[in-house]
């Protein structure tokens, strides 16, 4: 699924860096002239992601966006859906960020 998942972002957002980290799937991608990190985690009961500004975090690793006060969840029971929510919050996170410095 994680390979879905990669592929269906990677449509919306332009190109992707990929890495398997533990339990999780990190992915780096530019939006918007915003670098963005996302962990990707396959669950029993479904899927989620966590977004994060990439200067929002020290290191570019899924434990250190998981444990950031930066950053957006997204819970879905299909990829479809997350793909949706995720990119949703993308631009709610960069959208936020840019006008909280204007």
């Amino acid at each position: 699924m994680s390979e879905e998942f990669i592929r269906k972002i990677s449509a919306k957002t332009g190109k992707v860096v990929s890495e398997h980290e533990r339990d999780y799937l990190l992915i780096l991608t530019n939006v918007k002239e915003e670098n963005v990190v996302i962990c990707f985690r396959e669950g029993s009961w479904g899927y989620y992601t966590k977004v994060v500004l990439e200067k929002n975090l020290s290191f570019i690793n899924c434990m250190e966006a998981e444990y950031s006060p930066y950053g957006l969840y997204v819970f879905a029971q299909n990829i479809d859906e997350l793909v949706e929510k995720t990119y949703s919050k993308i631009i709610n996170l960069i959208t936020r960020n840019k006008t909280s410095f204007a």
